[in-house]
């Protein structure tokens, strides 16, 4: 009877070690689900689209992605040439805003070329950007005068114009007293 008894008491034992070590495993090897409020809370990252146009980009576009970024453009008259081989003209915040669309990048560069990052010259308006085959114009232009400068509103203005330009047409060139276009990235150096 003995060895009965003992036997007992030993499978007792083992199962109590059992119940131990499995407690212990199922403890270590999860990790508690996170609550529905805190998985919520975390946003998923979501792919950028890519609203950059196709070179050469259509002046027409250009000018009706900027409407839908809510600039309101108000347009005056379009006009069909050579080189450009068209022009869009409209008011933006109270100053005349053109739209140049050449027929490449090479052509617009070589019709309009300019340093990046210079000041305007006389006789031109107080923003002009480029970028692909498109030239925007924006301000006031006097012959031989120098252009106005620009005051807060203005600046503003000019802010939101480059940003949805450089979105659509960018990275862009300006040519301003005051930059306002975002800069290009610098390409990192080779290894």
């Amino acid at each position: 009877m003995t060895s009965g008894t003992a036997s007992r008491s030993g499978r007792g034992r083992l199962l109590a070690v059992a119940l131990v070590a499995i407690s212990l495993l199922a403890a270590c090897g999860e990790t508690a689900a996170p609550s529905p409020s805190a998985a919520a809370a975390t946003p998923r990252p979501t792919p950028t689209p890519d609203t950059h146009l196709t070179d050469p980009a259509s002046g027409s576009a250009v000018y009706t992605f900027l409407n839908k970024a809510g600039l309101g453009l108000v347009g005056t008259n379009a006009v069909t040439g050579n080189e450009p081989r068209n022009t869009y003209n409209a008011t933006y915040a109270g100053w005349p805003l053109s739209i140049f669309e050449y027929s490449s990048a090479t052509t617009r560069a070589k019709a309009l070329p300019f340093r990046d990052g210079v000041p305007p010259t006389k006789g031109s308006p107080a923003f002009t950007f480029a970028g692909q085959n498109i030239v925007i114009l924006w301000g006031p232009v006097e012959q031989g005068a120098a252009p106005p400068e620009p005051d807060g509103t203005h600046l503003e203005a000019a802010t939101t114009l480059a940003v949805a330009l450089d979105a659509v047409v960018g990275p862009l060139q300006e040519r301003s007293s005051s930059r306002v276009s975002p800069l290009a990235p610098i390409a990192a150096p080779a290894p």
